[in-house]
């Protein structure tokens, strides 16, 4: 049998303190003895991304796992971007969007049975504003909440039904003029949402029919919003209805808002901007899968 080496990122701010998953994957991967694996903590500093690419390149693993949430996966897979190198996911997060898209959100033990399965599917990704984006990157109503979520102490979905309802009270349209493959458009809109995947951590499906494997990302313009509609959405109780969303297909486009905007990248705030530019990636992740992913 082949040998394999793994690598995994370990985010040690993920998940419940008391919390051991480096012990988790001794016990599950000690049951395969033609698979070594090894551990890397990111300092998150300037150099955090020259580090691990340093690692990798030195001892030649074949297999790179993403142990964390939306951020770590991202940090990783900016990394990975165009390589052989295969990624994975261990989401350990507090919204874990992207593992959840990859239907990765049944457990540890079954992530890391898919990671030992190593069954790869190409994802795509954007860059945004020049910030690598994997997942969804978004301006408005969501955005606003992901900075409030990153500034109290409450973490987990409890915290960000927080953000949810301290910032959703406050929220008003917004106008834009949005250029989608060289086309104008005139935009009014509480959200709108760049997926390059098919919905968020909490379970909504705001582009239910996006694909992480085709060579376009989609458009979702939220353009109504009540309280109670948004709440019911967010906790995925239902797809978005063609009343309230408009989505639409690109490969390119530029938003121009008249006032600032907050803009959020695979669930990390990046601040307010007047002007959003968003590219499709002319090269894939290998990304490990289930095969339940790959049959449907």
């Amino acid at each position: 049998m082949d040998s394999r080496k793994i690598l995994f990122v370990l985010n040690p701010a993920s998940g419940p303190k008391d919390k051991d998953y480096k012990e988790e994957i001794e016990a599950y991967f000690s049951q395969f003895p033609e698979i070594s694996v090894a551990y890397h903590t990111p300092n998150w500093s300037a150099n955090a991304s020259i580090e691990l690419q340093k690692e990798i390149k030195q001892n030649h693993y074949d297999t790179v796992v993403a142990s964390g949430g939306d951020g770590t996966v991202r940090f990783v897979a900016e990394i990975l971007y165009g390589s052989s190198t295969h990624m994975g996911i261990l989401p350990t997060g507090s919204a874990n969007g992207l593992a959840k898209n990859l239907e990765l959100d049944k457990g540890i033990f079954h992530a890391l049975e898919t990671i030992k399965e190593n069954q790869t599917h190409r994802v795509s990704s954007l860059t945004v504003n020049g910030a690598f984006c994997i997942h969804l990157a978004d301006i408005g109503l969501n955005a606003s909440i992901v900075r409030r979520f990153e500034k109290q102490k409450r973490r987990g979905f409890l915290g960000y039904l927080k953000a949810f309802v301290s910032v959703s009270f406050n929220q008003t349209a917004s106008k834009a003029v949005v250029y989608i493959d060289n086309e104008e458009y005139q935009m009014k809109f509480y959200m709108l949402v760049f997926c390059n995947a098919t919905g968020y951590g909490t379970g909504l499906a705001i582009n239910p029919n996006g694909k992480l494997d085709d060579n376009q990302f989609e458009l979702v313009q939220v353009e109504k919003f009540s309280l109670m509609e948004a709440l019911r959405l967010y906790l995925g109780k239902d797809k978005p209805s063609p009343e309230i969303v408009r989505i639409v297909p690109c490969r390119n486009l530029m938003v121009k808002t008249k006032k600032p905007v907050h803009l959020q990248v695979d669930g990390e705030y990046q601040g307010k901007t007047k002007t959003i530019k968003v590219l499709f990636n002319d090269k894939f992740i290998k990304m490990i899968v289930p095969k339940s992913f790959i049959q449907n």
